[in-house]
């Protein structure tokens, strides 16, 4: 009903999600991929053609099958450890679906105030500044260099 709507008639910033933005094409396209899209598009980003355990290094790595595929595990066959695109990088811990981090990285967000950024994601404005700040750190000279490297090639 009406009680749902926000201010001026538009939906709850949950709810709401534009696909253009300041990234211009790349940023569009980034979030109407499909989330396995953007799950490739970080594993290519942080290990290109070889997956590599981020626990031990070794490349002996492949992904599993069955219910544990949905969730795109991958098992180091070195030390035995489950992992994912997002272990032992800035993305671990973070509730944030990939495709949302996609869409913020390609569409350089981070030249941008987390308001504006908060209102083209669709999260509210502590969670977008936290996303940036996180984001900042790793992209920061001490942080990881796979990510600076993919945030050269946006800009």
């Amino acid at each position: 009903g009406s009680r749902h709507k926000a201010a001026h008639g538009r939906q709850p910033d949950q709810t709401r999600r534009r696909t253009a933005g300041h990234g211009g094409g790349l940023a569009a396209v980034a979030m109407t991929n499909a989330p396995q899209d953007a799950r490739q598009f970080f594993e290519q980003a942080r290990w290109g053609a070889k997956p590599t355990c981020p626990r031990c290094g070794c490349e002996r790595c492949r992904t599993l099958q069955g219910t544990a595929g949905s969730r795109y595990l991958w098992k180091c066959y070195g030390c035995l450890q489950l992992f994912t695109v997002r272990t032992g990088t800035f993305l671990e811990g973070s509730r944030i679906d990939l495709q949302t981090w996609r869409f913020v990285i390609v569409g350089r967000w981070l030249e941008n105030s987390a308001l504006q950024c908060s209102r083209e994601i669709g999260y509210s404005y502590k969670t977008t500044w936290a996303m940036l700040h996180r984001l900042r750190l790793a992209a920061s000279p001490s942080g990881e260099p796979w990510l600076r490297c993919l945030m050269a090639q946006c800009a």
